[in-house]
């Protein structure tokens, strides 16, 4: 906050399907973890589930000091689809 040296970073992270995640969801449907992503990435405009080291490099810039003007955001990491539903 200005003037009182107290730097405030929030970071909120929509993250979409990751191929862990999508263990969770395959155990609830009873099917198996690739099925699941088979069936979950047609539906997704860049074709594939995202990398967890991509989800966690954008935590670590998030939680570092460079971006110092960002504030009140929600970085989507969805492969495009909240995009493309617009």
């Amino acid at each position: 906050m200005r003037g009182t040296g107290v730097g405030v970073n929030a970071g909120l992270m929509g993250t979409g399907w990751v191929p862990e995640g999508l263990q969770t969801e395959a155990a609830l449907l009873g099917i198996g973890a690739d099925e699941a992503q088979a069936q979950a990435e047609p539906g997704i405009p860049l074709g594939r589930t995202a990398e967890p080291e991509e989800v966690a490099a954008t935590v670590v810039f998030l939680a570092s000091t460079r971006p110092r003007y960002v504030t009140d955001a929600t970085v989507t990491m969805d492969g495009a689809k909240a995009a493309s539903m617009v």
